[in-house]
């Protein structure tokens, strides 16, 4: 853009929100053009919910000892409200132990408390029903139904309960839970009986990500939510995570972008080669010492290896 272009605009919604020269713009600029407009409220609020975290209370998630294919001895602890960030390089076992914990792979030692009930190598179903849920790294896999509506794909977490039922659906009660996410997350939709597989990468995660929480949880592990979407629709996941997070809901953050780690986590984990090797409180979570640490190269005096 810089290099070729003499002048440029941006596109939001539908409406040019900036244009000019070229030269009259950083990259910061066009950045901050993409983004919606209540991004630096949503920073705030996410700066607001950082202070209000009580780290006395009893953790909502604990992970004891915990050891499954990929990784070994995990201690973990996620309080009430909190958006714990884990770090790490690929491979290094974090998706493995978040699959473990929602119950798809075999648990080989340790424990799982949520709320300090021992919730350890319970079924999906199970874990979902006692609070847990999780949004996969791979949404085309695992994630989503394309070929069905986006009603049927935000509820379909709920099949089976009372909520909307299971042979004889509740289609009003379907619809109303649809409509709720559609409208709070900005979802950019033709109605809510369109296919999903018509709708942009990041209206379909922001589709996964309400039909997470339609399950009303009280812990959310997020792997990677914002791979493969826009600047723009990375500014509204944001938003709608810190939304999210003020209802008490606790938030485990997997990301292997260390900016978004450091821009939204309350608290910061690295693993390495299977293990939690660090820790990083609210001050020291930054893009220098979370990639020492998910390389094994971080010392507490802050120099590398």
């Amino acid at each position: 853009m810089f290099e070729i272009a003499s002048r440029v605009c941006i596109m939001r919604d539908g409406i040019i929100a900036m244009a000019g020269n070229v030269s009259e713009f950083t990259r910061d600029d066009l950045v901050k053009g993409l983004l919606p407009p209540n991004a630096e409220k949503t920073a705030e609020r996410a700066e607001k919910a950082a202070r209000s975290i009580d780290y006395d209370a009893d953790p909502v998630l604990e992970l004891r000892d915990f050891s499954g294919y990929g990784f070994k001895h995990v201690n973990l602890k996620l309080y009430p409200g909190e958006m714990l960030g884990l770090a790490g390089v690929v491979g290094a076992g974090r998706t493995e132990m978040a699959t473990t914990v929602f119950g798809r792979d075999k648990v080989l030692g340790g424990k799982v408390l949520l709320n300090g009930r021992d919730i350890t190598g319970l079924s999906t179903k199970k874990v979902i029903a006692a609070g847990v849920n999780y949004v996969s790294e791979d949404r085309f896999c695992y994630g989503i139904f394309s070929l069905r509506s986006v009603a049927e794909n935000t509820t379909s977490a709920l099949l089976g309960g009372k909520r909307i039922g299971s042979f004889f659906l509740k289609r009003d009660e379907e619809n109303r839970i649809t409509q709720s996410y559609v409208d709070d997350f900005r979802t950019k939709v033709t109605g809510i009986s369109q296919d999903l597989g018509d709708l942009s990468g990041g209206n379909q995660q922001k589709i996964v990500i309400g039909r997470t929480f339609a399950t009303n949880p009280k812990v959310v592990i997020l792997d990677e939510p914002t791979r493969g979407i826009d600047a723009a629709s990375r500014g509204d996941v944001y938003a709608v995570l810190q939304e999210l997070r003020q209802t008490g809901v606790s938030i485990l953050l997997i990301s292997s972008d260390m900016e978004e780690v450091v821009e939204l986590a309350d608290r910061a984990v690295t693993m390495y080669q299977g293990r939690i090797n660090h820790e990083f409180s609210k001050r020291d979570i930054n893009q220098d010492n979370l990639m020492a640490a998910s390389f094994g190269a971080y010392h507490e005096d802050g120099e590398d290896a």
